[in-house]
Formats: structure tokens, C-alpha cells, sequence
């Protein structure tokens, strides 16, 4: 059985420097897309950081991906072949507090 696309919605980091969790749950997806949140009112100030548990942008430790201010255009992450991505391993950090991702997903 085949589940369209689902989104988690904008998640932001409340605390520069503290990873947030894109699933505080076991969650498995097939297909991740992650975008930096852009708009007329509200653009992150900073570098975002997509990773995993060891995410550490001072040590340049547990990254997979960096989201600058400019960016526009999202960060894809597709399951190898008879396996899935499960969200709970998948975390984001960023230069500034309150920056955010919009992360959506396919099953």
C-alpha cells in the first residue's frame, strides 16, 4: 500500500546550538524533503543543519546537509532499494535560534 505525501510541518530550533528530533517517534518514510523556510515575513538569519544525532556545527560533526539564508531549493533524501529513512535519527540545528524547515515526506 502506497501513502501520498505527508508533511511534519515547519520545525524550528527554539535553541542555537540544541539539535531538535524531526520525530520524537520511530517514523519510516521512503522519501524526505527538507526546505529552508522562506518567505515575505519570516527568512531564516542563518546556516540551517540537517543530521544526525552527533549534529554539531562547531565541530562539523554529524552533518549531512547545510540550508544558507539565500537557499531556496530543498534538500532530498531518498531510501536505498528495500530499506526507508526513519525520521527519528534525522535532526536539524541552526546558526540562529527560531530558524526553521518545512519537512515533508513519503511512506
Amino acid at each position: 500500500m502506497s501513502i501520498g505525501p505527508s508533511s511534519l510541518g515547519f520545525i524550528a530550533v527554539s535553541s542555537s546550538g540544541t539539535p531538535v528530533q524531526l520525530s520524537s517517534t520511530s517514523l519510516r518514510v521512503r522519501k524526505l524533503r527538507i526546505q529552508p523556510r522562506k518567505n515575505a515575513t519570516t527568512v531564516n538569519t542563518g546556516n540551517v543543519y540537517i543530521g544526525t544525532h552527533s549534529l554539531n556545527f562547531s565541530t562539523n560533526t554529524g552533518i549531512f546537509a547545510v540550508l544558507s539564508p539565500e537557499q531556496t531549493e530543498a534538500v532530498y533524501i531518498d531510501a536505498p532499494i528495500g530499506q526507508d529513512i526513519d525520521l527519528s535519527l534525522w535532526y536539524v540545528d541552526a546558526d540562529n535560534s527560531n530558524d526553521a524547515v518545512l519537512v515533508s515526506y513519503s511512506a
